[in-house]
């Protein structure tokens, strides 16, 4: 038999242990105060003292006392106490923990003279034991409910999650706490003040024990997660998750149209539209809430647990986990619905984007491409800029769609980039003339993509399968395909010689002249 204390196990120590005195329950101490001039006593009724627990421990047989010495010194740092109450668990109750530290020193007078056998003392200033696996039950009727516990041999009081929806019309959830105190008078006012500080205290301690508890089964790869807001996945008995075969198909779908180009923004639009149901059944999407399911990793079946906790035991309050604490990462933790190389492709075009915003000073990435097509993909050759479009009309009275650099009048009245403005059409012919380029000389571009497939950078590698598969037997195209352009195309550079630079996403770079300036 033995022992664990702060994780580690007595045997790792070469440490046999067992205990010799174990009160069914820790000691009582009696709350009462003598009053002069009356008779007897007033009782403030009692609690339990601190809890005391001998360990009887002898070490393995070492070759000599100097081997010994060091085995002693070794166990001394493990039980320091001056790292305060640790989680201690024996081998006689292993669903069962209480937070303690040691108590007394390890005599080595004693340890020599009894051939490496010794006393120690453990002192649990919290004199309860918490379970290691808390009780759960469900309550799923209405009205009065009996729940029958089965750990435990004191009245505790428990923790109480509520899951429920509640209209406005029904009553509300009422928690009294009853002891009997008259606050009108000074000696219940003490008593007041004194057990709203004990039950502060004690509401500390629960929450730590909740903790510790908590990041143990973390520790180990142990969690439940709820799915009431997270599409794609429910969840089993055991709380782990598996994949609702109805939802799949959405997330896929959300992956692939990302890595076709479309915005969160545009993917949104898109759901709403055909009326893709969400996590609650309705059809309103937000894309911030797209974009937290393209950076979630359990969609590739992995697991990161501990993103957000709770700094305020009072209030409850949680914020997110930046590295303030300890975050756990299990891989393959249940079945993926999006692979790793997907997922892995998604987060590199999530970088790629960041980056290119960050490059031409803008904000909107492709913003509303089904009204405004090259929204964010025309660049200025002279500033690296993006160009913006504008709605001009001519002296007989025919509108039409040009595209300018944003930096030409930055401040109102002054030219400041004086590259040229571009016609939308013109734009449209360069682009479809680039691309027929690119699907009538497919041969020349084959060893590059041959080469990309082998990269080290998976979008890359991505993206040559993708220009492979597209040009493969491709009709050259005729007119616009804002969606098929989204796919493929990166940006298109305008230089003031007219000369339009055609980018792919591939990074093949097609030169253009515009010969209608």
């Amino acid at each position: 038999m033995g022992f664990s204390f702060q994780g580690i196990h007595s045997k790792e120590k070469k440490l046999k242990a067992r205990i010799t005195g174990y009160p069914m329950l820790p000691a009582f101490r009696n709350n009462t105060e003598s009053i002069p001039g009356r008779s007897g006593i007033l009782d403030f009724g009692m609690e339990y003292s601190e809890r005391i627990i001998p360990v009887e421990c002898s070490v393995f047989p070492e070759q000599d006392f100097s081997a010994l010495v060091h085995r002693i010194d070794e166990i001394n740092g493990w039980l320091n106490p001056y790292r305060g109450v640790q989680p201690l668990i024996f081998d006689e109750y292993p669903y069962r923990y209480f937070m303690a530290r040691m108590n007394t020193e390890i005599s080595m007078e004693r340890v020599s003279r009894t051939a490496g056998t010794f006393s120690l003392e453990f002192i649990c200033p919290d004199p309860f034991g918490y379970a290691v696996e808390d009780e759960v039950f469900s309550i799923a009727a209405e009205g009065k409910t009996t729940v029958n516990r089965q750990k435990g041999n004191l009245i505790s009081e428990p923790i109480f999650e509520l899951n429920a929806i509640m209209d406005s019309t029904s009553s509300y959830v009422d928690i009294e706490v009853k002891e009997n105190i008259n606050t009108l008078d000074a000696k219940g006012e003490v008593l007041l003040t004194i057990l709203s500080s004990l039950a502060q205290d004690e509401s500390r301690s629960i929450s730590e024990n909740c903790t510790w508890g908590i990041r143990r089964r973390f520790e180990t790869g142990k969690h439940k997660m709820s799915t009431k807001r997270f599409l794609g996945y429910d969840t089993d008995e055991n709380g782990k998750l598996v994949i609702n075969r109805m939802q799949e198909p959405i997330v896929v779908r959300l992956y692939q149209e990302f890595l076709d180009g479309k915005t969160t923004d545009y993917i949104k639009r898109i759901f709403e539209k055909e009326g893709v149901r969400n996590w609650d059944g309705g059809t309103k999407w937000q894309a911030t809430t797209l974009m937290s399911m393209l950076e979630n990793e359990k969609y590739k079946g992995d697991a990161l647990l501990q993103k957000s906790y709770t700094v305020d035991f009072l209030t409850k309050k949680r914020t997110q986990n930046k590295g303030e604490i300890q975050m756990f990462y299990v891989e393959d933790d249940h079945d993926a619905i999006i692979s790793k190389r997907i997922w892995e492709c998604v987060q590199l075009e999530i970088k790629r984007r960041k980056k290119y915003l960050e490059e031409h000073g803008t904000n909107s990435y492709s913003h509303r491409p089904e009204s405004n097509p090259f929204a964010s993909k025309i660049i200025c050759g002279d500033c690296n800029k993006v160009f913006a479009r504008k709605g001009w009309q001519s002296s007989t009275g025919v509108g039409r769609k040009v595209w300018q650099c944003s930096e030409r009048y930055e401040v109102k009245g002054v030219m400041g980039c004086a590259n040229r403005h571009v016609e939308e059409e013109t734009l449209i012919k360069a682009y479809l003339m680039a691309w027929n380029a690119l699907v009538e000389n497919r041969e020349d571009f084959m060893e590059q993509w041959t080469e990309q497939l082998q990269s080290e950078n998976l979008l890359e590698g991505y993206r040559a399968e993708k220009f492979i598969e597209y040009t493969d037997g491709a009709e050259p195209l005729t007119e616009m395909d804002t969606d098929f352009m989204l796919k493929t195309l990166d940006h298109i550079k305008v230089f003031e010689d007219g000369t339009l630079l055609v980018v792919f996403l591939d990074g093949t770079e097609i030169e253009c002249k515009n010969e209608e300036e």
